[in-house]
């Protein structure tokens, strides 16, 4: 059995596989995820979407490379139903992952014309940001590093690093401590124990 698994990764562009951990989420998933990308073409980016997602300019996706970046190919992998417009580009930093039904949208559609879409900065998203099921990111969003964004949240503006966002439209509702990450009431950087 280990043989027939191991040529088959193989066949399915081996390294990547084992590099990106796209098995861990059972083989099954795997092999129904590659299906979709090589034999339907759901998209064209150098990685598995899960089979009920969708990816439009997939190109534009910039994810940085290395050991820390297994999170975002984990999540492009394993969360269902989450659509990705990257017109204007999305960036996604190390350690970060989302659920499923989230949306990526960095381009609206012209008030004047809307067979048009509008130039907008790319959407830019920072390390070790947990971003909830069914949130919604909109152009030219940036979400700083180790910040949480709540199920069900719209963020339309950007926001600095380690502040915990949630509702419509998405607002500061906490803040992560600079040191242990843990919830902390807005205004502080730090804290009790890490004073």
């Amino acid at each position: 059995m280990k043989k027939v698994i191991g040529k088959l990764i193989s066949l399915m562009g081996g390294r990547k596989l084992i590099e990106r951990r796209y098995f861990s989420g059972g083989i099954g998933l795997m092999v129904c995820n590659y299906f979709y990308k090589y034999f339907i073409s759901q998209h064209k980016g150098d990685f598995l979407l899960h089979y009920t997602s969708r990816f439009n300019f997939a190109e534009k996706l910039v994810i940085p490379k290395g050991g820390k970046s297994i999170t975002i190919y984990n999540s492009l992998n394993y969360s269902n139903a989450c659509y990705y417009q990257a017109l204007n580009g999305i960036e996604i930093g190390e350690g970060t992952l989302w659920a499923a039904g989230c949306c990526f949208i960095s381009a609206n559609h012209s008030f004047t014309d809307i067979t048009k879409n509008e130039l907008a900065p790319p959407i830019k998203i920072g390390r070790h940001v947990w971003i909830g099921a069914n949130s919604v990111i909109l152009p030219g969003v940036e979400i700083g590093n180790y910040c949480i964004v709540g199920a069900g949240s719209v963020v339309s503006k950007s926001s600095d690093a380690h502040f915990i966002l949630a509702g419509v439209p998405a607002k500061p509702i906490a803040e992560r401590c600079r040191k242990c990450l843990e919830k902390i009431p807005l205004g502080q950087q730090y804290c009790s124990s890490c004073v």
